[in-house]
């Protein structure tokens, strides 16, 4: 069902955009107002969330004002058939439990490691193409690791840190690896100065990469230093934690929040946020 839509009416310079839809759980309006530079030409989407499975045609009205014409039309847009269901797509190469899934630059995107249980830890990896919506084997990582980082740098390369290696005698790992999308190989960098798994890895707006936490609740941190291929000690968390969200603000800062401090029951989960400038 669709509802009228009233007549644009112009103001300012501006691309004035109203969709009203009747839905079976009720009508739902979104509008928004698209500023533009005239003469120009202007494609406006418009995406309408619903929480049920069926067909929507509403109708949009589109308001455009130059030097010389004022003029309100409205358009039937081109309308698919929304879903609140998933779609599926390609399989992975191989089951893993773990692992990293990391966009790269030319959109595709690099699946690393993981664990298949009993079946041990992975090195393999692949490729996940969404224009094909495939997946296909790229190289295998030097080390066997699941709960791991994989960070995407600035120099297109990704970074894939730590983590653990329940094969290896010392399970947590030091190590770290470069991934190149250009040939698909991996090859070693620098190591980390404490073994580490379910930290985060955050880049910088310096291109250096921030290793915070993990382990067994870990107040550590680490910086990786692309150009020269090494980590660095750095300022410790005031409360040592895992399995915690770090994201990088919009003035440089890190935000680390969250997370367990091993203290034992419901007691452990934190709260708790700190930053690093």
């Amino acid at each position: 069902m669709v509802e009228n839509v009233p007549p644009a009416v112009c103001g300012d310079p501006a691309v004035v955009v109203t969709v009203s839809v009747a839905a079976e759980a009720g009508p739902t309006v979104i509008e928004g107002v698209v500023p533009v530079i005239v003469p120009s030409t202007v494609s406006v989407a418009v995406i309408v969330r619903l929480p049920a499975v069926f067909n929507v045609v509403p109708l949009v009205n589109v308001c455009v004002l130059t030097p010389r014409v004022s003029t309100a039309t409205r358009y039937p847009p081109r309308i698919a058939t929304m879903s609140a269901n998933t779609v599926r797509t390609g399989s992975m190469s191989t089951a893993r439990l773990g692992h990293t899934a990391t966009l790269l630059n030319d959109g595709r995107v690099l699946v690393a490691g993981g664990t298949q249980g009993r079946g041990g830890n992975l090195a393999s990896a692949e490729l996940y193409n969404p224009s094909t919506g495939t997946f296909a084997p790229t190289g295998s990582m030097n080390t066997t690791r699941e709960l791991f980082t994989a960070t995407l740098l600035s120099t297109g390369e990704v970074l894939a840190a730590a983590g653990e290696n329940t094969n290896a005698i010392a399970p947590f790992l030091t190590s770290a690896e470069l991934y190149n999308p250009a040939t698909g190989k991996w090859s070693p960098t620098g190591s980390l100065n404490t073994g580490r798994y379910n930290h985060t890895a955050t880049l910088l707006s310096n291109g250096q990469v921030l290793i915070v936490g993990g382990g067994a609740h870990l107040a550590s941190t680490e910086l990786y230093n692309p150009s020269r291929g090494k980590f660095s000690n750095a300022a410790n968390l005031n409360t040592g934690r895992t399995d915690h969200s770090t994201v990088l603000l919009t003035n440089g800062d890190a935000l680390t929040m969250g997370g367990y401090d091993g203290s034992g029951g419901n007691i452990g989960y934190l709260s708790s946020a700190e930053l690093f400038p």
